[in-house]
């Protein structure tokens, strides 16, 4: 097994380590089991979509010449899919995959934050301090009781399809092997609807327009289109929405892991890479 020289992951504030610190996120846990024969770049950047990824891979990321690249997408494309269906989110789309990347020389020099932790801590708490400035009147009001389901815009589904074949695709042609995953949750359908509801608490916030009902259609659709596209591109699938633990000493919410849950899915991130035959395992100390 030759030495790889950087494996890099593409996701949103999942990846990123939302409200840990640094050194207990996933990527940087799954970099101390690999050992040192292995570099690992965390490129998890809160709120990113397939369809912003897509150019930071192509421009950015590229340059640092990884051997793998994991892709760990789909909850904020389903975020984003949901506020497009309404007409509020322009800045989301299907990627282009005819342009070619920028020139722009990547500097590199001491590794970098992906982002500034402290930079998203400020957007963190300004965000819930509007959240709570915010006037009665200006609330957008969840689904009334007993009004039409919210169905998913097969349109927009498919935009993640194809943005995230998209970037299975620009890895190959640059002769980087792909790995795809799920997204891990502590939803659970078959609980009690009490119980369902605190687990989708940030789902629901985020996504007023959705019941609990389709809360759960969304995330189990989303999470079946990413292995198809794993499927249908032929390239190794981690399936950590079925892997991961639902115990809650795992999250902070619905997707956001504890130090726990990083360790735990830094573990398994690390046991599917090995099933695929990419890494070997440094032995336990």
């Amino acid at each position: 097994m030759k030495a790889l020289r950087l494996e890099t992951f593409t996701g949103g504030s999942t990846t990123f380590g939302w409200s840990v610190a640094d050194g207990e996120d996933w990527p940087a846990q799954l970099g101390r089991l690999l050992g040192d024969s292995v570099d690992v770049v965390n490129a998890g950047r809160p709120g990113a979509t397939t369809f912003r990824d897509f150019t930071y891979l192509r421009d950015r990321l590229l340059q640092l010449d990884p051997d793998i690249v994991i892709f760990y997408e789909g909850y904020n494309d389903m975020w984003r899919g949901v506020r497009r269906h309404r007409g509020e989110q322009p800045d989301y789309g299907i990627v282009d995959e005819g342009l070619p990347p920028s020139s722009e020389p990547l500097e590199l020099a001491r590794p970098l934050r992906w982002p500034w932790r402290p930079l998203f801590l400020t957007y963190h708490v300004g965000s819930r301090l509007d959240t709570w400035l915010e006037r009665p009147a200006d609330r957008k009001p969840g689904p009334a009781s007993g009004s039409k389901p919210f169905l998913f815009d097969p349109a927009i589904v498919a935009m993640y399809e194809h943005n995230l074949g998209a970037l299975v695709r620009l890895c190959r042609e640059n002769d980087v092997v792909p790995v795809v995953a799920t997204f891990a949750g502590c939803d659970d359908p078959s609980l009690p609807e009490a119980e369902q509801r605190r687990r989708l608490g940030l789902v629901l916030r985020e996504m007023p327009a959705l019941d609990l009902a389709s809360a759960n259609t969304g995330l189990a659709l989303y999470r079946t289109v990413t292995r198809d596209v794993a499927r249908l591109e032929g390239v190794p699938l981690i399936d950590l929405a079925t892997l991961m633990t639902k115990d809650l000493v795992a999250y902070t919410d619905t997707v956001h892991f504890t130090p726990e849950g990083e360790r735990r899915l830094a573990e398994l991130v690390a046991a599917g890479l090995r099933d695929a035959g990419l890494v070997e395992l440094e032995p336990a100390r």
